[in-house]
C-alpha cells in the first residue's frame, strides 16, 4: 500500500507540473495525530520499507526534465512542498 501512494502522490505532482492538476500540497502541518495513532500505525509498519515521500516532487521534475534540476530547483521544489497552499487536495 505505501508504493501505490507514492505513486498516486507523484501523479499529482506530476499532473500539477503540467498544470492539468492542482498541486496536491502537503498536510504534514495539518493534520492531527494522537500518538495512540501514532503507535498504532508504526507498529503496524513495522518491517515495512516506506519510501520517501519528502523528495517525491524533486524526482518527478528530475525525471520530467530527463536528469537533475539542480540546486535552485531542489530549493524552488522544496519550499513548494513545504509552503501550507490553499489548493491543498483533500478526498
Amino acid at each position: 500500500m505505501p508504493k501505490v501512494t507514492y505513486c498516486i502522490h507523484a501523479l499529482f505532482h506530476l499532473l500539477a507540473r503540467r498544470d492539468i492538476a492542482q498541486n496536491i500540497g502537503s498536510l504534514l502541518a495539518t493534520l492531527e495525530i494522537s500518538e495512540d495513532q501514532l503507535a498504532a500505525t508504526k507498529k503496524g509498519l513495522n518491517g515495512v520499507a516506506m519510501p520517501n515521500f519528502g523528495d517525491v516532487g524533486v524526482r518527478v521534475v528530475e525525471r520530467d526534465e530527463g536528469g537533475s534540476c539542480g540546486s535552485e530547483g531542489r530549493k524552488w521544489i522544496e519550499r513548494e512542498l513545504l509552503e501550507p497552499e490553499d489548493r491543498i487536495i483533500i478526498f
